[in-house]
């Protein structure tokens, strides 16, 4: 199939038409074709005036290419405009139920209850509530918790696993040099900033646990608190990344020493 749209872009570019509708062409093919189709589509608009209508999920590809956005959904326009304004509407509006959860008596929830989440959230390099994502993005949670009998210390653990529930990686304050510390009753906010994240697109699930500081005494566990999801290469790539590839992103440095 990859063969047959290289064909079709090469034909596409090289007709006199005004418009050239371009439906997701770097879904497929290696990093040069991908680099070469969006170099053509550079100079089709730039040197030739023509216009090109660029149908994609790609955000770098469609902020490198695009000066004007049109966001569609359910077949009716949303937004349209300025392209970076577009993406805005796009990346904090595709959100789901689960950017911002309060929990109550009625959450699924395990542990003794010496201290308890109020509620979690998911904000994005901006601040705004989102839980769509690209590569190299920060991803900030922020996590309400009281203390209801006086531990005065606790520890945190937070568990991200993958869509088939594989847990990926578990983080705590210690590993930070962090210590929680409690007062009786208040309600305490604390912001926990993921920089660069380096997952493959894809939909990601958050479990929070608080537990004592030796974790052998459970005061409360949530199971899939928090979801977000990778969309894209973001700033590092546009190159296809399906999950069969790979799990976490690298870009090491290259050298030819001879």
């Amino acid at each position: 199939s990859g063969m047959y749209v290289r064909l079709a872009f090469a034909v596409a570019a090289h007709l006199e038409s005004e418009i050239l509708i371009v439906d997701e062409v770097l879904a497929v093919g290696d990093a040069d074709f991908q680099k070469k189709c969006l170099g053509t589509m550079g100079d089709v608009t730039k040197n030739e005036g023509r216009t090109i209508l660029f149908v994609s999920h790609n955000m770098a590809a469609i902020q490198n290419l695009c000066d004007y956005g049109i966001l569609l959904e359910n077949g009716k326009m949303k937004h349209s405009g300025e392209i970076q304004k577009v993406m805005d509407v796009y990346m904090t509006d595709g959100q789901t139920k689960n950017v911002h959860k309060t929990f109550n008596q009625e959450t699924k929830r395990s542990g003794n209850k010496n201290t308890q989440f109020l509620s979690a959230e998911v904000l994005n390099n901006r601040g705004d509530h989102s839980n769509l994502f690209s590569i190299g993005d920060d991803i900030t949670l922020r996590l309400k918790i009281k203390d209801l009998v006086g531990v005065k210390r606790s520890e945190m653990g937070i568990q991200v696993k993958s869509s088939d529930d594989m847990p990926l990686f578990h983080i705590m304050p210690r590993d930070s040099n962090y210590e929680l510390y409690h007062e009786q009753d208040s309600e305490e906010t604390y912001v926990i900033t993921l920089r660069d994240i380096r997952l493959f697109p894809g939909t990601y699930s958050i479990a929070i646990t608080s537990a004592n500081t030796t974790g052998h005494e459970i005061y409360d566990h949530i199971e899939d608190a928090l979801s977000f999801e990778i969309l894209d290469g973001g700033k590092y790539t546009t190159r296809n990344l399906p999950r069969s590839a790979g799990l976490f992103f690298q870009n090491p440095e290259w050298q030819k020493l001879y």
